[in-house]
């Protein structure tokens, strides 16, 4: 089954159980609300119960028509009430209402009859059926009292068996919260592991996968046994490192046979300039008497020549082999190389001014390679410079845009640089001057400078003015300390 099928039936899911929880927390409620509501009638029924029979008692002992009209009033008030509360679904509740209702009809007739028998005593207190009228007048009085206790008796019972009932429902309410929080929760726990086992696992499995790739360790498989669209990742993520492990082993082989070539090449390529120096020194050696001094200088410059081819290969083949080695990192005091690269340069240095205005920080770098970019630096500031009082100084300044990040710089008051060549300084064997102007050369070592300089992370640039001196920056790793 697709992953996108699972999320789907896990959502479809987890929303029927939300709106069902939903859907009987409001049912509970209004139900409740609905038996709170019955529950004021029978309290507000209660009352008026309680009422009557105190009216029944005051019109017995007072016999007034404000008591009679008072009974009445409340009387009907009652059967308002009994009338409107029809709809129980509690079976004994509609028992006890139905027994309510007819001792409340009942207690009307004799009511009637009581007062009857009270205004016949009035009219008759000189006849002789007054004894006989007390004794009815006594009778209904007691019938009365006993209906009336009986409703009040009944209303008492109806409102604890309201009571009874709500407590009951409130109950059943709370139950059915926690039952859908329970619910809810059993759903979030549930949705979390389907994530965990369906989601997340495999993701951290391609993850580390793919950190382990990028270490290098190209015979690691991404084991998602799946057939969901995670199994398809996996299985096209493994035959991506299938397919890389067949380009580097192709590369491999191609870098090799590339190698050879350039070795090869190198060597057949000197091979013959080699032999054609050694008879040009022949030549100017055997026959310098016989030759003028035309053909000697002719025979000198074809022998210059052919050192300096010499070297443009020897120089391609070094460039060739620059990314070929690892670079060996470790913690190094710039300060001890650049003293080593100074003390190699001490027959170049002479008399120039060398400054060094602070002490530089301690990097992580391959020290051979650094130290080469501080010797052809240190070596160009001192070599294109014209003046007599030659100074050069070397540093470092903070980066305004990366913190930690030292900016390394090689300063000189030497010729300087146009501004439209301080790009070309940087390509192979591109010279600025001719072969005969400051020493010579072939034009690779700042190409060498850059190449080492970015095979650590860093750049280099240059600001100069013509005729005033230049400023080589670059930069290599954070700073470890300064």
């Amino acid at each position: 089954m697709k992953l996108s099928t699972r999320f789907n039936i896990s959502v479809l899911i987890s929303t029927i159980t939300v709106l069902l929880a939903g859907v009987g927390m409001i049912i509970t409620t209004l139900h409740l609300q609905n038996i709170q509501s019955r529950h004021e009638t029978i309290q507000k029924l209660t009352l008026d119960v309680f009422q009557l029979k105190l009216l029944t008692d005051d019109f017995l002992v007072q016999q007034t028509k404000r008591a009679y009209e008072q009974w009445f009033t409340t009387y009907h008030k009652i059967s308002q009430n009994l009338h409107h509360q029809t709809i129980f679904l509690e079976s004994k509740e509609r028992y006890l209402l139905n027994e309510l209702a007819d001792l409340h009809e009942t207690l009307q007739p004799i009511f009637s009859h009581l007062t009857e028998q009270i205004e016949s005593l009035k009219e008759n207190r000189q006849n002789n059926s007054q004894a006989r009228l007390t004794v009815i007048e006594k009778r209904l009085k007691g019938q009365l009292f006993v209906q009336s206790q009986r409703m009040i008796e009944i209303s008492q019972l109806l409102l604890r068996n309201s009571q009874t009932h709500i407590s009951t429902v409130q109950r059943n309410e709370n139950v059915a919260i926690m039952v859908a929080i329970l619910t809810i929760a059993g759903l979030v726990i549930t949705n979390s592991y389907f994530m965990r086992k369906n989601i997340l696992f495999p993701i951290e499995s391609l993850r580390q996968g793919t950190k382990w790739i990028a270490e290098g360790d190209l015979d690691h498989r991404v084991t998602v046994h799946r057939q969901d669209e995670l199994g398809q990742l996996a299985t096209a993520f493994n035959q991506m490192i299938i397919s890389r492990q067949h380009a580097e082993k192709e590369l491999k082989r191609s870098n090799k046979e590339l190698d050879e070539f350039a070795f090869i090449a190198s060597h057949d390529l000197k091979e013959p300039l080699r032999a054609i120096n050694l008879q040009s020194s022949i030549l100017l050696e055997d026959y310098r008497n016989h030759l003028d001094e035309s053909g000697k200088a002719k025979l000198e410059r074809l022998r210059i020549l052919t050192e300096h081819m010499t070297h443009l290969i020897d120089s391609l083949f070094q460039y060739s082999q620059m990314d070929r080695k690892p670079l060996a990192i470790e913690e190094i005091d710039l300060n001890h190389t650049l003293n080593e690269v100074l003390e190699q340069l001490q027959n170049l240095i002479g008399a120039v001014e060398i400054r060094i205005p602070r002490s530089l920080p301690l990097i992580e770098c391959d020290p051979t390679r650094v130290s080469q970019v501080f010797n052809k630096l240190i070596s160009n500031a001192i070599k294109y410079n014209d003046n007599v009082e030659k100074c050069v100084e070397i540093g470092y300044q903070e980066s305004p845009d990366e913190p930690h990040l030292p900016v390394f710089y090689v300063r000189d008051n030497g010729i300087g640089i146009h501004k439209e060549h301080l790009h070309d300084i940087f390509r192979i064997f591109k010279r600025l001057h001719g072969q005969d102007q400051f020493g010579g050369g072939i034009g690779a070592g700042l190409t060498f400078v850059k190449k080492n300089i970015e095979r650590h992370g860093g750049k280099i640039w240059a600001n100069s003015t013509f005729g005033r001196g230049t400023t080589f920056y670059f930069t290599l790793q954070k700073a470890i300390s300064y």
